[in-house]
């Protein structure tokens, strides 16, 4: 289940565009029977860019090694493509968690699994893990999809930043 916090910060329209990404990616990922398992907080952070200098961002809250509980931070000020991105994108990282397709090492810090391969942190640059990599590309690709089958037309999305 997703549910939405703050939403007040956001106008009616975006917020129906982002339930409806929400759920659409949901169920491209994940069965109803998993996703009636899942907790996943949305909330809109009034400054988070100014203050942590990052769109949005997204928490593992359990401890289960296939979490089902995610917190997923958005700050509400960003123009609705880069919004309706920013979700798709952290929607990418729970898919990961989720599955099991990544996880951090317990015992080897800044080590995590990503498809059964280690992957160093210290070692490699953000936009070379393979996480980033899957989610930055995907979520332009989910956007385009929901748009396309929910027949928005270009002019109801501003397409450039």
């Amino acid at each position: 289940m997703i549910t939405f916090k703050n939403t007040k910060l956001v106008d009616k329209q975006s917020l129906k565009y982002c339930r409806s990404l929400a759920e659409y990616v949901m169920n491209k990922f994940f069965t109803k029977q998993k996703q009636s398992r899942m907790k996943i907080s949305v909330n809109f952070v009034q400054g988070l860019y100014d203050k942590e200098h990052s769109y949005a961002d997204c928490v593992w809250e359990d401890e289960h090694r296939f979490g089902n509980e995610f917190t997923i931070r958005l700050d509400p000020k960003q123009k609705i493509n880069l919004l309706l991105n920013s979700i798709a994108h952290e929607l990418v990282h729970v898919k990961q968690w989720a599955k099991g397709e990544y996880y951090e090492l317990v015992h080897e810090p800044k080590v995590y699994k990503f498809n059964g391969k280690k992957v160093d942190t210290g070692k490699v640059d953000y936009w070379d893990t393979p996480w980033e990599i899957e989610a930055h590309g995907r979520a332009i690709g989910l956007v385009v999809q929901w748009k396309r089958d929910n027949k928005i037309p270009a002019s109801n999305l501003i397409l450039e930043d």
